[in-house]
């Protein structure tokens, strides 16, 4: 059976079946519920992510990487609109998602200690 390709931003990729495209989504989102799940009750989880700090300190930041990375999307969009001949290879393709998750990372650290510690300090007055 063959497979016809696609282009998505620029990059070309194989159309998948969609029986196989939502077994996939399926599978991620158990996988991804178990890690929540065994997060949630540490003591009987067994991956134990806690011990790693960073993804402990990260974790501060993930409301605000959530609510914020439309937004720094939308940035590198319009940014990329202005470059309509630059070629757009699988190379750049990935360097804008690391651009974007950098950026939103940077936002989302910003907007938490500038923003929410802010109402978080007066909760915790109260």
């Amino acid at each position: 059976r063959h497979t016809r390709l696609r282009t998505v931003t620029g990059v070309q990729t194989c159309a998948l079946p969609i029986y196989t495209a939502t077994f996939g989504r399926l599978l991620l989102s158990v996988m991804f519920a178990q890690l929540i799940f065994c997060q949630a009750n540490e003591s009987t989880g067994h991956w134990g992510l806690s011990r790693f700090k960073g993804l402990t300190q990260f974790g501060k930041y993930t409301y605000a990487f959530y609510c914020l990375h439309l937004f720094v999307i939308m940035i590198f969009q319009k940014f990329n609109a202005r470059f309509p001949d630059v070629p757009r290879g699988a190379m750049l393709f990935y360097g804008e998602l690391l651009a974007i998750f950098v950026g939103t990372t940077i936002v989302s650290i910003l907007s938490y200690r500038y923003y929410e510690g802010y109402f978080l300090k007066i909760k915790n007055q109260l």
